[in-house]
């Protein structure tokens, strides 16, 4: 059985009322760019402890919330919550599975990060693991008027000094699916005009991941959710659209992002939508993306988007049926 964590560990999660508004007084004072390079080094206003073999970090708001307890005894046990006869898969591949968590935690997914080979055992020595690096873009993310769902907290399952799998624990995000799923079956999106407001949502969000500096290489439908909001007695092409972007373990903040990468998002976006919309669609999702990236239209090579589009789709033979 695992040591428990130390009274100090348990001091720090146990934090007084006052010392955890001053841990979100001071995560809130942060510029995007230093909070994620606290939350990847576990410095404040970041809580780190320890239950054995598994090293685990809380953000500020959730280190002494009203379930900061229950979350803490997720983060010391997160093997018997991933298989908990109750917990629903979510989503199950090689490089990753997602539960939602049985109540009192239903609000809750746990995502685990396995090692995919035995080269991650030597790859993740030097860096943090996914979780920490996903768990760090959630947090830094929203300052850059970027959604995520919040990261209350991950863990690393550490054996000597290698890192053999790792946790993420999001907040679940009712009413929300993927982009795709939602263009492909969601019966409002047959209507031109709400198609025209999920797509001009899409283009105003991948501005400001650019304009933000935020390098994400796996930018596809399936990592971006979306919640429609129609009002009573409200016309369809005046939806309300929220997105909120995940699979944030490769993200990365920079200065600026290199038109190479700017490019293989709107690929990836534009190739991923090409099926169903039109060619005058597509059109519109550029120059709104253009237009909210502080750009000109002759800025983008549309025939090289195009030839680009059709190279990445070849290599995705797999992605209609996905």
């Amino acid at each position: 059985m695992a040591n428990p964590p130390s009274d100090t560990s348990r001091s720090q999660i146990r934090a007084p009322l006052q010392e955890v508004r001053d841990r979100s007084a001071a995560a809130d004072s942060l510029p995007p760019a230093e909070l994620f390079r606290a939350a990847l080094s576990g410095t404040a206003p970041f809580v780190t402890a320890r239950s054995g073999p598994y090293h685990y970090t809380l953000g500020p708001a959730a280190a002494a919330g009203a379930g900061a307890e229950r979350l803490r005894a997720l983060l010391e046990r997160p093997d018997r919550w991933l298989h908990h006869p109750e917990a629903r898969l979510v989503k199950e591949a090689r490089s990753a599975a997602v539960v939602r968590l049985p109540p009192p935690l239903e609000d809750l997914l746990l995502k685990c990060y396995p090692l995919r080979s035995r080269w991650d055992l030597f790859k993740n020595l030097p860096r943090s693991s996914r979780a920490r690096r996903a768990f760090a873009a959630a947090h830094a993310l929203p300052r850059l008027g970027i959604a995520t769902p919040p990261a209350p907290g991950f863990v690393d399952v550490v054996i000597g000094m290698v890192k053999v799998r790792s946790f993420l624990v999001t907040r679940f995000l009712d009413g929300y699916r993927d982009l795709r799923s939602a263009l492909l079956h969601e019966p409002a999106l047959v209507d031109p005009a709400a198609r025209r407001s999920v797509l001009y949502a899409a283009a105003d969000l991948l501005a400001r991941l650019h304009c933000g500096g935020v390098i994400h290489p796996d930018l596809k439908p399936v990592n971006i959710l979306v919640r429609l909001e129609p009002e009573p007695a409200v016309p369809a092409c005046e939806l309300q659209v929220s997105l909120a972007l995940i699979d944030l373990d490769r993200v990365r903040l920079a200065r600026s992002v290199p038109r190479r990468l700017r490019l293989r998002n709107l690929v990836q976006l534009h190739g991923s939508i090409q099926d169903r919309v039109s060619y005058r669609e597509r059109l519109r999702f550029l120059r709104r993306y253009a237009s909210r990236a502080g750009l000109a239209m002759a800025d983008i090579d549309l025939r090289q988007v195009e030839r680009e589009t059709l190279a990445w789709m070849g290599k995705r033979e797999d992605w209609p049926a996905g």
